[in-house]
């Protein structure tokens, strides 16, 4: 299916893609962190299965057309009436193919309906192999690209965006990032996404709220500091420091590593 990284998954999918495409049913619940590819390999599961006859459409819309065979339903978490899918699945008439990056709130009788496939961390050669299949006119030495992938939080959507924003840069001034010194890529770097440290603004201002609460404190202390919603403090803040070991999260509370 041309799609890069997570080979357990793939393995398993040569097996049983094969086993349903013509007449077969089954249901696919892909977990993982938002930018890892969900989405981009459930569609080609459906188009595997389906050609282009199958329906799209986030978790929240419960709009059902039983006349088609292949459905995507893309952040499965959002919907609030996930029981209606119970059926259906049972009825061995249909292909599910579900995603979702908030896979606690699902209820377990919808999961153990499906092939259940968690994303796992893709490894620096499947990193690199993202960035030159999506970016083939960014060639950068090695040291400069691990600097992006752990910055990135070896996130293959963030690695994309960043890599696609240095190519602009690089137009912009005429300037071959490749040709940089480490000293002077890392100052490119601060100017163009303010990372400094490893770090980018919003995790220097969690990291500088969290100091002067004292070094510990709540989620909700943190973000009357720094007043930014919870939803991007949990899933894009925290993950990052969690990431780089800069914070611990524990029933206390958040603390400075």
């Amino acid at each position: 299916m041309n799609f890069i990284g997570q080979a357990y998954i793939q393995e398993q999918l040569e097996f049983i893609l094969p086993d349903i495409k013509d007449n077969g049913s089954a249901a696919f619940m892909l977990r993982g962190p938002s930018g890892y590819g969900k989405t981009d390999l459930a569609v080609r599961i459906c188009n595997y299965v389906s050609g282009s006859r199958y329906t799209m459409k986030l978790g929240d819309v419960t709009t059902f057309y039983d006349d088609i065979r292949t459905h995507l339903v893309d952040e499965i978490h959002l919907c609030r009436t996930p029981e209606m899918y119970y059926p259906l699945i049972d009825s061995n008439e249909y292909i599910f193919v579900f995603t979702t990056n908030s896979d606690s709130t699902l209820p377990e009788a919808l999961v153990n309906r499906c092939y259940d496939f968690i994303f796992d961390n893709y490894e620096d050669e499947d990193l690199l192999q993202i960035i030159s299949s999506r970016v083939p006119e960014m060639v950068l030495p090695n040291e400069q690209l691990v600097y992006i992938i752990e910055f990135c939080n070896r996130n293959p959507r963030i690695i994309l965006s960043t890599v696609q924003r240095l190519v602009m840069w690089q137009r912009r001034y005429s300037i071959r990032i490749a040709d940089l010194s480490m000293e002077d890529f890392s100052i490119i770097m601060e100017r163009v996404f303010g990372v400094k440290d490893g770090v980018d603004i919003l995790c220097r201002r969690y990291l500088e709220a969290l100091t002067g609460l004292g070094g510990r404190a709540s989620l909700s202390s943190i973000q009357s500091q720094l007043h930014v919603d919870e939803g991007t403090i949990k899933a894009q803040i925290e993950p990052a420091l969690l990431y780089k070991n800069k914070i611990t999260i524990t029933s206390r509370g958040r603390s400075i590593i």
